[in-house]
């Protein structure tokens, strides 16, 4: 007998996979194979990886490697951390800035545990340029969504995945600034157990997650 391809799968995911590329993705597999079911849950990358380990979740996408050796981990998706501002904030006419510069600004950051702010944190501290100490932090939130209202509504500004605001900046109520000599690029990455047992409905939605282009400029 052959092995029926439907099946519910559980995924947990962070932030940036769970909101603006896995939606996305799941509506084209659905169509693809109707009978397949995904049940998303999205946390930050740190809780995800939790979750699997807890077998709450049989799979995760992250923005994150993780260090557990119990988990597999596979490079899905390209993603680049932004400088954004709002619309009308004095920087837009200018052509880029200095890291430097970031210290006169109110900053916005993720919350701890959200793979964003731990991106951000390391590439400060490997260009020893300047700390995440040092930033004017204004505001600490708990999602990407809640980050681009607070710089809309002039709290201040932020570094975020550019996969988060292609709406804002088409609308230009949020503007992209570059940085001088920086760019801060990631992976997402596709996590599960090393012993997790793949059923056919399983490789079928990592197969499709390989396949997905989650668009990164």
């Amino acid at each position: 007998m052959h092995e029926n391809s439907g099946g519910d799968i559980y995924v947990g995911a962070s932030t940036i996979p769970a909101t603006y590329i896995l939606p996305k993705a799941i509506s084209e597999l659905k169509k693809a194979h109707p009978d397949i079911r995904v049940f998303l849950k999205m946390e930050d990358s740190e809780e995800v990886m939790n979750m699997v380990l807890d077998h709450e979740v049989e799979i995760g996408c992250i923005g994150k490697k993780p260090l557990n050796r119990k988990l597999v981990a596979e490079p899905l998706w390209n993603d680049r951390l932004i400088l954004i501002v709002p619309g009308n904030h004095r920087w837009v006419k200018k052509a880029a800035v200095n890291l430097s510069e970031l210290l006169q600004e109110p900053f916005v950051l993720r919350e701890k545990g959200s793979a964003t702010r731990d991106v951000f944190e390391k590439y400060l501290k490997e260009n020893k340029s300047i700390s995440l100490s040092q930033l004017n932090i204004c505001g600490e939130m708990g999602s990407s969504e809640a980050v681009k209202e607070a710089v809309v509504a002039g709290l201040g500004v932020s570094v975020i995945s550019i996969h988060a605001v292609a709406r804002e900046l088409a609308q230009k109520t949020l503007c992209e600034i570059p940085i001088v000599s920086c760019r801060i690029e990631r992976e997402l990455f596709l996590i599960y157990l090393k012993q997790f047992d793949f059923r056919l409905h399983h490789t079928i939605f990592v197969n499709f997650l390989r396949n997905h282009k989650a668009i990164s400029t």
